[in-house]
């Protein structure tokens, strides 16, 4: 078989498109047509080429419905409409023209045939939009292709009027004419792409307020809409008050309520802000419709990313790991060398606890995501029946905001009880099987230790232990990120019990194989053999650390 394209069947299908299409076409020329007859120019000033081909137009109108229009006309007036003389003069045009007024139009459309004819109605109102193309004149047309063409040919007849009209100056008539012929023209998300269409036109929602008398199930209709619309493209701000937040949540799931083809037709910058939006006012799981929608940004934006990272992560706090990792593996791919993304399409692959992925592992301090902002961190939990001491831990270091404490970033229960507390610091995790490390970075590790343990003293919290596992690796020496049995107490009372713990933990980081380090400083040798009060312990550390000298230290 030939690879050439095969020529398409040409049946009684395909010539009806083709006739649909033609049909299209002049509903919406007499609206896509911007008129060249200026008849404000000189009156002597001859008629340009393409101003002659408009007025022999307008004059062919007007012979073919003069009956109806019943224009009063003197001879030369007759003789141009009835075509024995070409357009030539300004002024005489101006004339004439000028006689097909409102009155006229409306005397017309109220007598038979056009009242009773709807094509022919529609084709005598296309003459009269060429012609003088007011805003009752556009409302009429738009009235009449609704009646005589299909639904796409009226929503593009519709989006014409719309751009034509200045919102400025409309009467509330008109504009209440042009509301109703929305509702009654079109359904479902025609409908409020229609009204969308309205919302974007300047000055229409200005004039829509301030407007009277509108029924109420027409206000109601479009009032979640336009709330909606405010925060996406004004990007207004989000309310605070349920009632306000509940309207805009309306509206938002009614815009979004659409194919993927209506939400796709939108501007880029305006899917953006769509998107976020609903990512940040709807509850419960995220509606299907953003899966399109997120997919439709353009790739080179700059929020397409962060878009697409919200998304997953919404995903995931709702149970949706799987969708979500796919949301971001096409981003991961298209930025091989990110590692960070990569991390990401991992760690939406863990559990999920709350809003924080957490990495399945044995240890009570876990790798973790927090799906909220985007943060990796670490993170522990507790089961509903323990979960009373984890959220009394959490609270001792929501209060710690110290140098050697991690910081918290999110806490919390899942729906089953789980407690969760999540905490960002740099770093690895420390534990029992450390390598041993040079001197001055055992000396660092358990100089910082110390001085945390000296910390949580005088804020009066008392550990009951000092693991390895509690701490994290970092380039400034050791962060303590586990809390775990924590309790308030008396500093001096915590002094008793705290100084021990320090002097465990600082012997634990300057050993080898089970036995304190050959190279330790002999007065630091001596304070870690035997019980040494807290203050003494750090003062031994930072001396035996500035014995080191400048180049041996580490920063």
């Amino acid at each position: 078989m030939s690879g050439k394209p095969q020529e398409p069947r040409r049946g009684p299908r395909s010539s009806k498109r083709k006739n649909r299409r033609r049909r299209g076409s002049r509903a919406t020329a007499p609206l896509e047509a911007r008129p060249k007859l200026d008849l404000s120019r000189p009156l002597d000033q001859p008629l340009a080429d393409d101003e002659l081909r408009e007025a022999t137009a307008h004059l062919a109108f007007l012979n073919r419905f003069k009956r109806s229009l019943r224009l009063s006309l003197n001879a030369a007036e007759d003789l141009l409409v009835n075509g024995a003389r070409p357009p030539s003069e300004r002024g005489v045009l101006k004339h004439l023209f000028g006689k097909v007024d409102r009155q006229v139009v409306e005397q017309a459309l109220a007598r038979a045939p056009l009242s009773t004819d709807d094509t022919l109605r529609a084709t005598f109102l296309a003459g009269v939009v060429r012609l003088r193309p007011s805003h009752d004149t556009l409302l009429s047309y738009l009235a009449a292709v609704a009646k005589t063409s299909d639904r796409q040919d009226a929503a593009r007849a519709f989006a014409l009027t719309v751009d034509r009209m200045s919102f400025d100056d409309v009467s509330p008539a008109a504009l209440l004419q042009l509301v109703k012929l929305v509702r009654d023209t079109f359904t479902g998300p025609e409908r409020i792409r229609a009204y969308l269409g309205l919302f974007a036109a300047p000055r229409f929602r200005e004039a829509w307020r301030a407007l009277r008398d509108v029924e109420p199930a027409l206000r109601a209709e479009l009032g979640p809409l336009e709330a909606a619309y405010a925060v996406v493209a004004d990007e207004a701000p989000i309310p605070e008050g349920d009632q306000e937040r509940h309207i805009v949540q309306r509206g938002l799931s009614t815009w979004l309520d659409a194919p993927a083809a209506i939400l796709a037709s939108y501007p880029d910058d305006l899917r953006a802000r769509l998107a976020i939006t609903a990512l940040n006012v709807l509850d419960g799981a995220p509606p299907r419709a953003l899966s399109s929608l997120v997919s439709s940004l353009s790739k080179s934006s700059s929020r397409h990313e962060a878009i697409g990272l919200a998304y997953a992560a919404a995903l995931a706090r709702h149970g949706d790991t799987r969708r979500a990792a796919q949301v971001v593996r096409p981003l991961a791919q298209a930025r091989p060398n990110d590692t960070r993304l990569r991390r990401i399409e991992e760690a939406l692959g863990w559990p999920v606890v709350g809003a924080v992925a957490i990495a399945p592992s044995s240890r009570s301090l876990r790798p973790a995501y927090a799906l909220n902002s985007g943060w990796f961190g670490w993170a522990r939990t507790a089961p509903a029946s323990a979960a009373g001491e984890l959220v009394a831990e959490t609270r001792l270091m929501l209060d710690l905001l110290v140098p050697g404490v991690a910081t918290v970033l999110d806490h919390g229960l899942a729906k089953d009880g789980t407690a969760y507390v999540f905490v960002v610091g740099e770093g690895h995790a420390l534990d029992e099987e450390h390598r041993t490390p040079r001197l001055d970075e055992a000396l660092l590790r358990a100089d910082t230790a110390v001085r945390t343990m000296r910390t949580l003293t005088a804020f009066g919290i008392e550990l009951t232990d000092v693991a390895l596992d509690r701490f994290l690796v970092s380039k400034g020496g050791l962060l303590l990120a586990d809390l775990r049995g924590a309790r308030a107490a008396d500093p001096a009372h915590a002094a008793l019990t705290n100084g021990p713990l320090a002097r465990r933990i600082a012997t634990a980081l300057c050993s080898s194989e089970g036995a304190l380090r050959a190279d330790l400083p002999p007065e630091l040798r001596a304070r870690l053999e035997s019980p040494t009060p807290l203050p003494v312990l750090v003062r031994a550390l930072a001396t035996a650390r500035l014995a080191l000298g400048p180049r041996r230290r580490t920063s």
